[in-house]
């Protein structure tokens, strides 16, 4: 397959921004896990003071400001997380998917058709036209043969008549059976809808692969 350099350019830049985003998603996730060990720990403290019934204002202070600080932060790390990943998104991406696709209808597809397109089409002429002309030759030689063919037919039923042979004989023009050259038009048109499918060759069927003729 034909390298599609921007594309894997843009997968690869994807996959930076992957790595990027979910090291701002670890540092959102670790700010809010520190809002909840701070608001666990607040708890904890008023669980004290009503089991010992020793005042605790000092330390409720500090465990309200260790979750307002806490909350700042995680509030901090939710915005960067989001302009970092609109960033990545936006127009300042050095390669956006419309960029791709462009590239696919512009450059890339015509680029690969160009390549392979007319080999397929040289063979598919030639294939046809062999197939033609052994068809049409086939049916030359049996109207070559048709003459001689009633003439021998003659001879057989004077032969049969007059009693110099004891049978009518089946007399055929040497060519006058189509699928004694091979071809089978209800098969043949089976296997390439087949083929057309996507199925793969049969093992009866030489495959004549692009360039090699």
């Amino acid at each position: 397959m034909k390298s599609f350099k921007l594309y894997e350019d843009y997968l690869i830049q994807n996959e930076k921004h992957a790595h990027t985003s979910a090291a701002y998603k670890e540092i959102v996730d670790h700010a809010r896990a520190a809002v909840e060990s701070a608001k666990f720990k607040a708890d904890e403290i008023i669980h004290s003071e009503v089991a010992s019934g020793v005042d605790k204002t000092t330390e409720k202070v500090a465990a309200r400001k260790a979750i307002a600080k806490a909350e700042e932060a995680l509030v901090y790390a939710i915005e960067e997380e989001a302009v970092a990943i609109a960033y990545m998104n936006g127009k300042q991406a050095e390669l956006q998917d419309a960029d791709v696709v462009q590239a696919w209808l512009n450059k890339y597809r015509p680029a690969v058709q160009a390549e392979h397109l007319p080999n397929i089409q040289e063979r598919v002429k030639v294939g046809q036209e062999l197939l033609l002309s052994a068809l049409f030759d086939y049916q030359s030689l049996k109207r070559e043969y048709d003459g001689i063919t009633e003439e021998i037919q003659q001879l057989n039923n004077t032969a049969k008549n007059s009693g110099r042979q004891r049978d009518y004989y089946s007399i055929a023009n040497p060519f006058n059976e189509v699928r004694a050259t091979g071809f089978n038009p209800a098969n043949l048109s089976k296997l390439l809808e087949d083929v057309l499918r996507g199925a793969p060759l049969p093992a009866e069927i030489t495959h004549h692969k692009e360039g090699k003729q």
